[in-house]
């Protein structure tokens, strides 16, 4: 059921008379001719797109995700939940309210598309669009509405219905601004690439920044420090991997990193790729507590907020 027209229209584009439907106090309009809703909501909705760090937690039906846009929060980590719904059950001689929840389909990896409102800093989830698997799925349940006297159809969620609109634009605007601006070129020389991760830690406001990486590097490429809120200087390690986007990091690489890490007693490792990492790098026997994963949409995100490219440091 499509969406359309604005919200004072008060005859479809057939020519039809609307009718219209009342859900929690929100004026839904319908077209009997053509069987369509034009839906109407007041709670303000948001998308976010980014990559599931890890998956859905079954008790508290929520999952964390590390943005990618908008650009202005690329590389911020947001709390989705999927939000619960009341359904009655015929038992013998009475009804029981029972409450339940729309399924998601998210794995740790899986780069999704996900639209709601924020309450108390989470997003409280409508619609999603896995764009890893390639699956939409509204996260509200259908509705039943009456029209007029003797009419009752079953539609589509109104919020749901207006955050599945919102995905489908914002998902075409992310894809063109992940085109543009800034290309990690793979020919470039790896110490490079190196060379400008420095320099985005060191714009993010991390402390000595000194480039370690060569033949007996130890697994560090770049080390620095940051402060913490005693003022103490504590030590960070990165390893950088300039990586065409067809060799995905693997978890081999991460277990390693992460010896690393307790190795030279670092207070945390950052990997940071110009590709991307396979679905079970996510998983915590594979990266550990002490590490963060920054792949090459991450990154690109990171670099718009600072300003810096590849391009940049080979000049200087």
């Amino acid at each position: 059921m499509p969406l359309f027209g604005k919200k004072d229209v008060k005859t479809h584009v057939c020519g039809a008379e609307l009718k219209s439907f009342d859900f929690q106090g929100e004026p839904q309009l319908y077209c009997e001719r053509c069987n369509v809703v034009h839906y109407n909501v007041s709670r303000p909705i948001g998308v976010y797109v980014g990559r599931v760090a890890k998956g859905l937690e079954k008790k508290t039906q929520t999952f964390r995700m590390i943005l990618e846009y908008p650009s202005e929060k690329a590389g911020q980590q947001i709390i989705v939940k999927i939000v619960p719904y009341q359904y009655t059950v015929q038992l013998k001689n009475t009804k029981k309210v029972k409450m339940g929840y729309m399924k998601i389909t998210v794995s740790a990896g899986d780069r999704i598309a996900v639209a709601g409102s924020m309450v108390g800093g989470v997003l409280e989830a409508y619609f999603s669009h896995n764009l890893t698997v390639k699956l939409e799925e509204y996260l509200m349940p259908m509705i039943d509405a009456r029209i007029g006297i003797l009419k009752k159809i079953r539609v589509i969620h109104p919020y749901s219905a207006v955050a599945k609109e919102e995905v489908q634009r914002s998902i075409q605007k992310f894809e063109t601004e992940k085109e543009v601006n800034i290309s990690l070129d793979y020919h470039a020389q790896a110490r490079n690439f190196e060379l400008l991760v420095s320099q985005l830690f060191e714009k993010m406001g991390f402390k000595n920044m000194s480039m370690i990486g060569g033949a007996s590097d130890k697994g560090i490429d770049i080390e620095g420090f940051t402060i913490d809120e005693n003022g103490n200087p504590r030590k960070i390690i990165i390893q950088c991997k300039h990586q065409n986007l067809t060799n995905p990091v693997k978890p081999s690489q991460l277990r390693d990193f992460a010896h690393t890490i307790e190795r030279e007693n670092a207070q945390r490792g950052y990997f940071v790729t110009s590709s991307l990492f396979s679905p079970e790098c996510f998983f915590k026997e594979n990266c550990g507590d002490k590490m963060t994963l920054i792949d090459r949409n991450e990154l690109i995100g990171l670099l718009k907020r600072y300003g810096l490219s590849l391009d940049t440091v080979e000049r200087t």
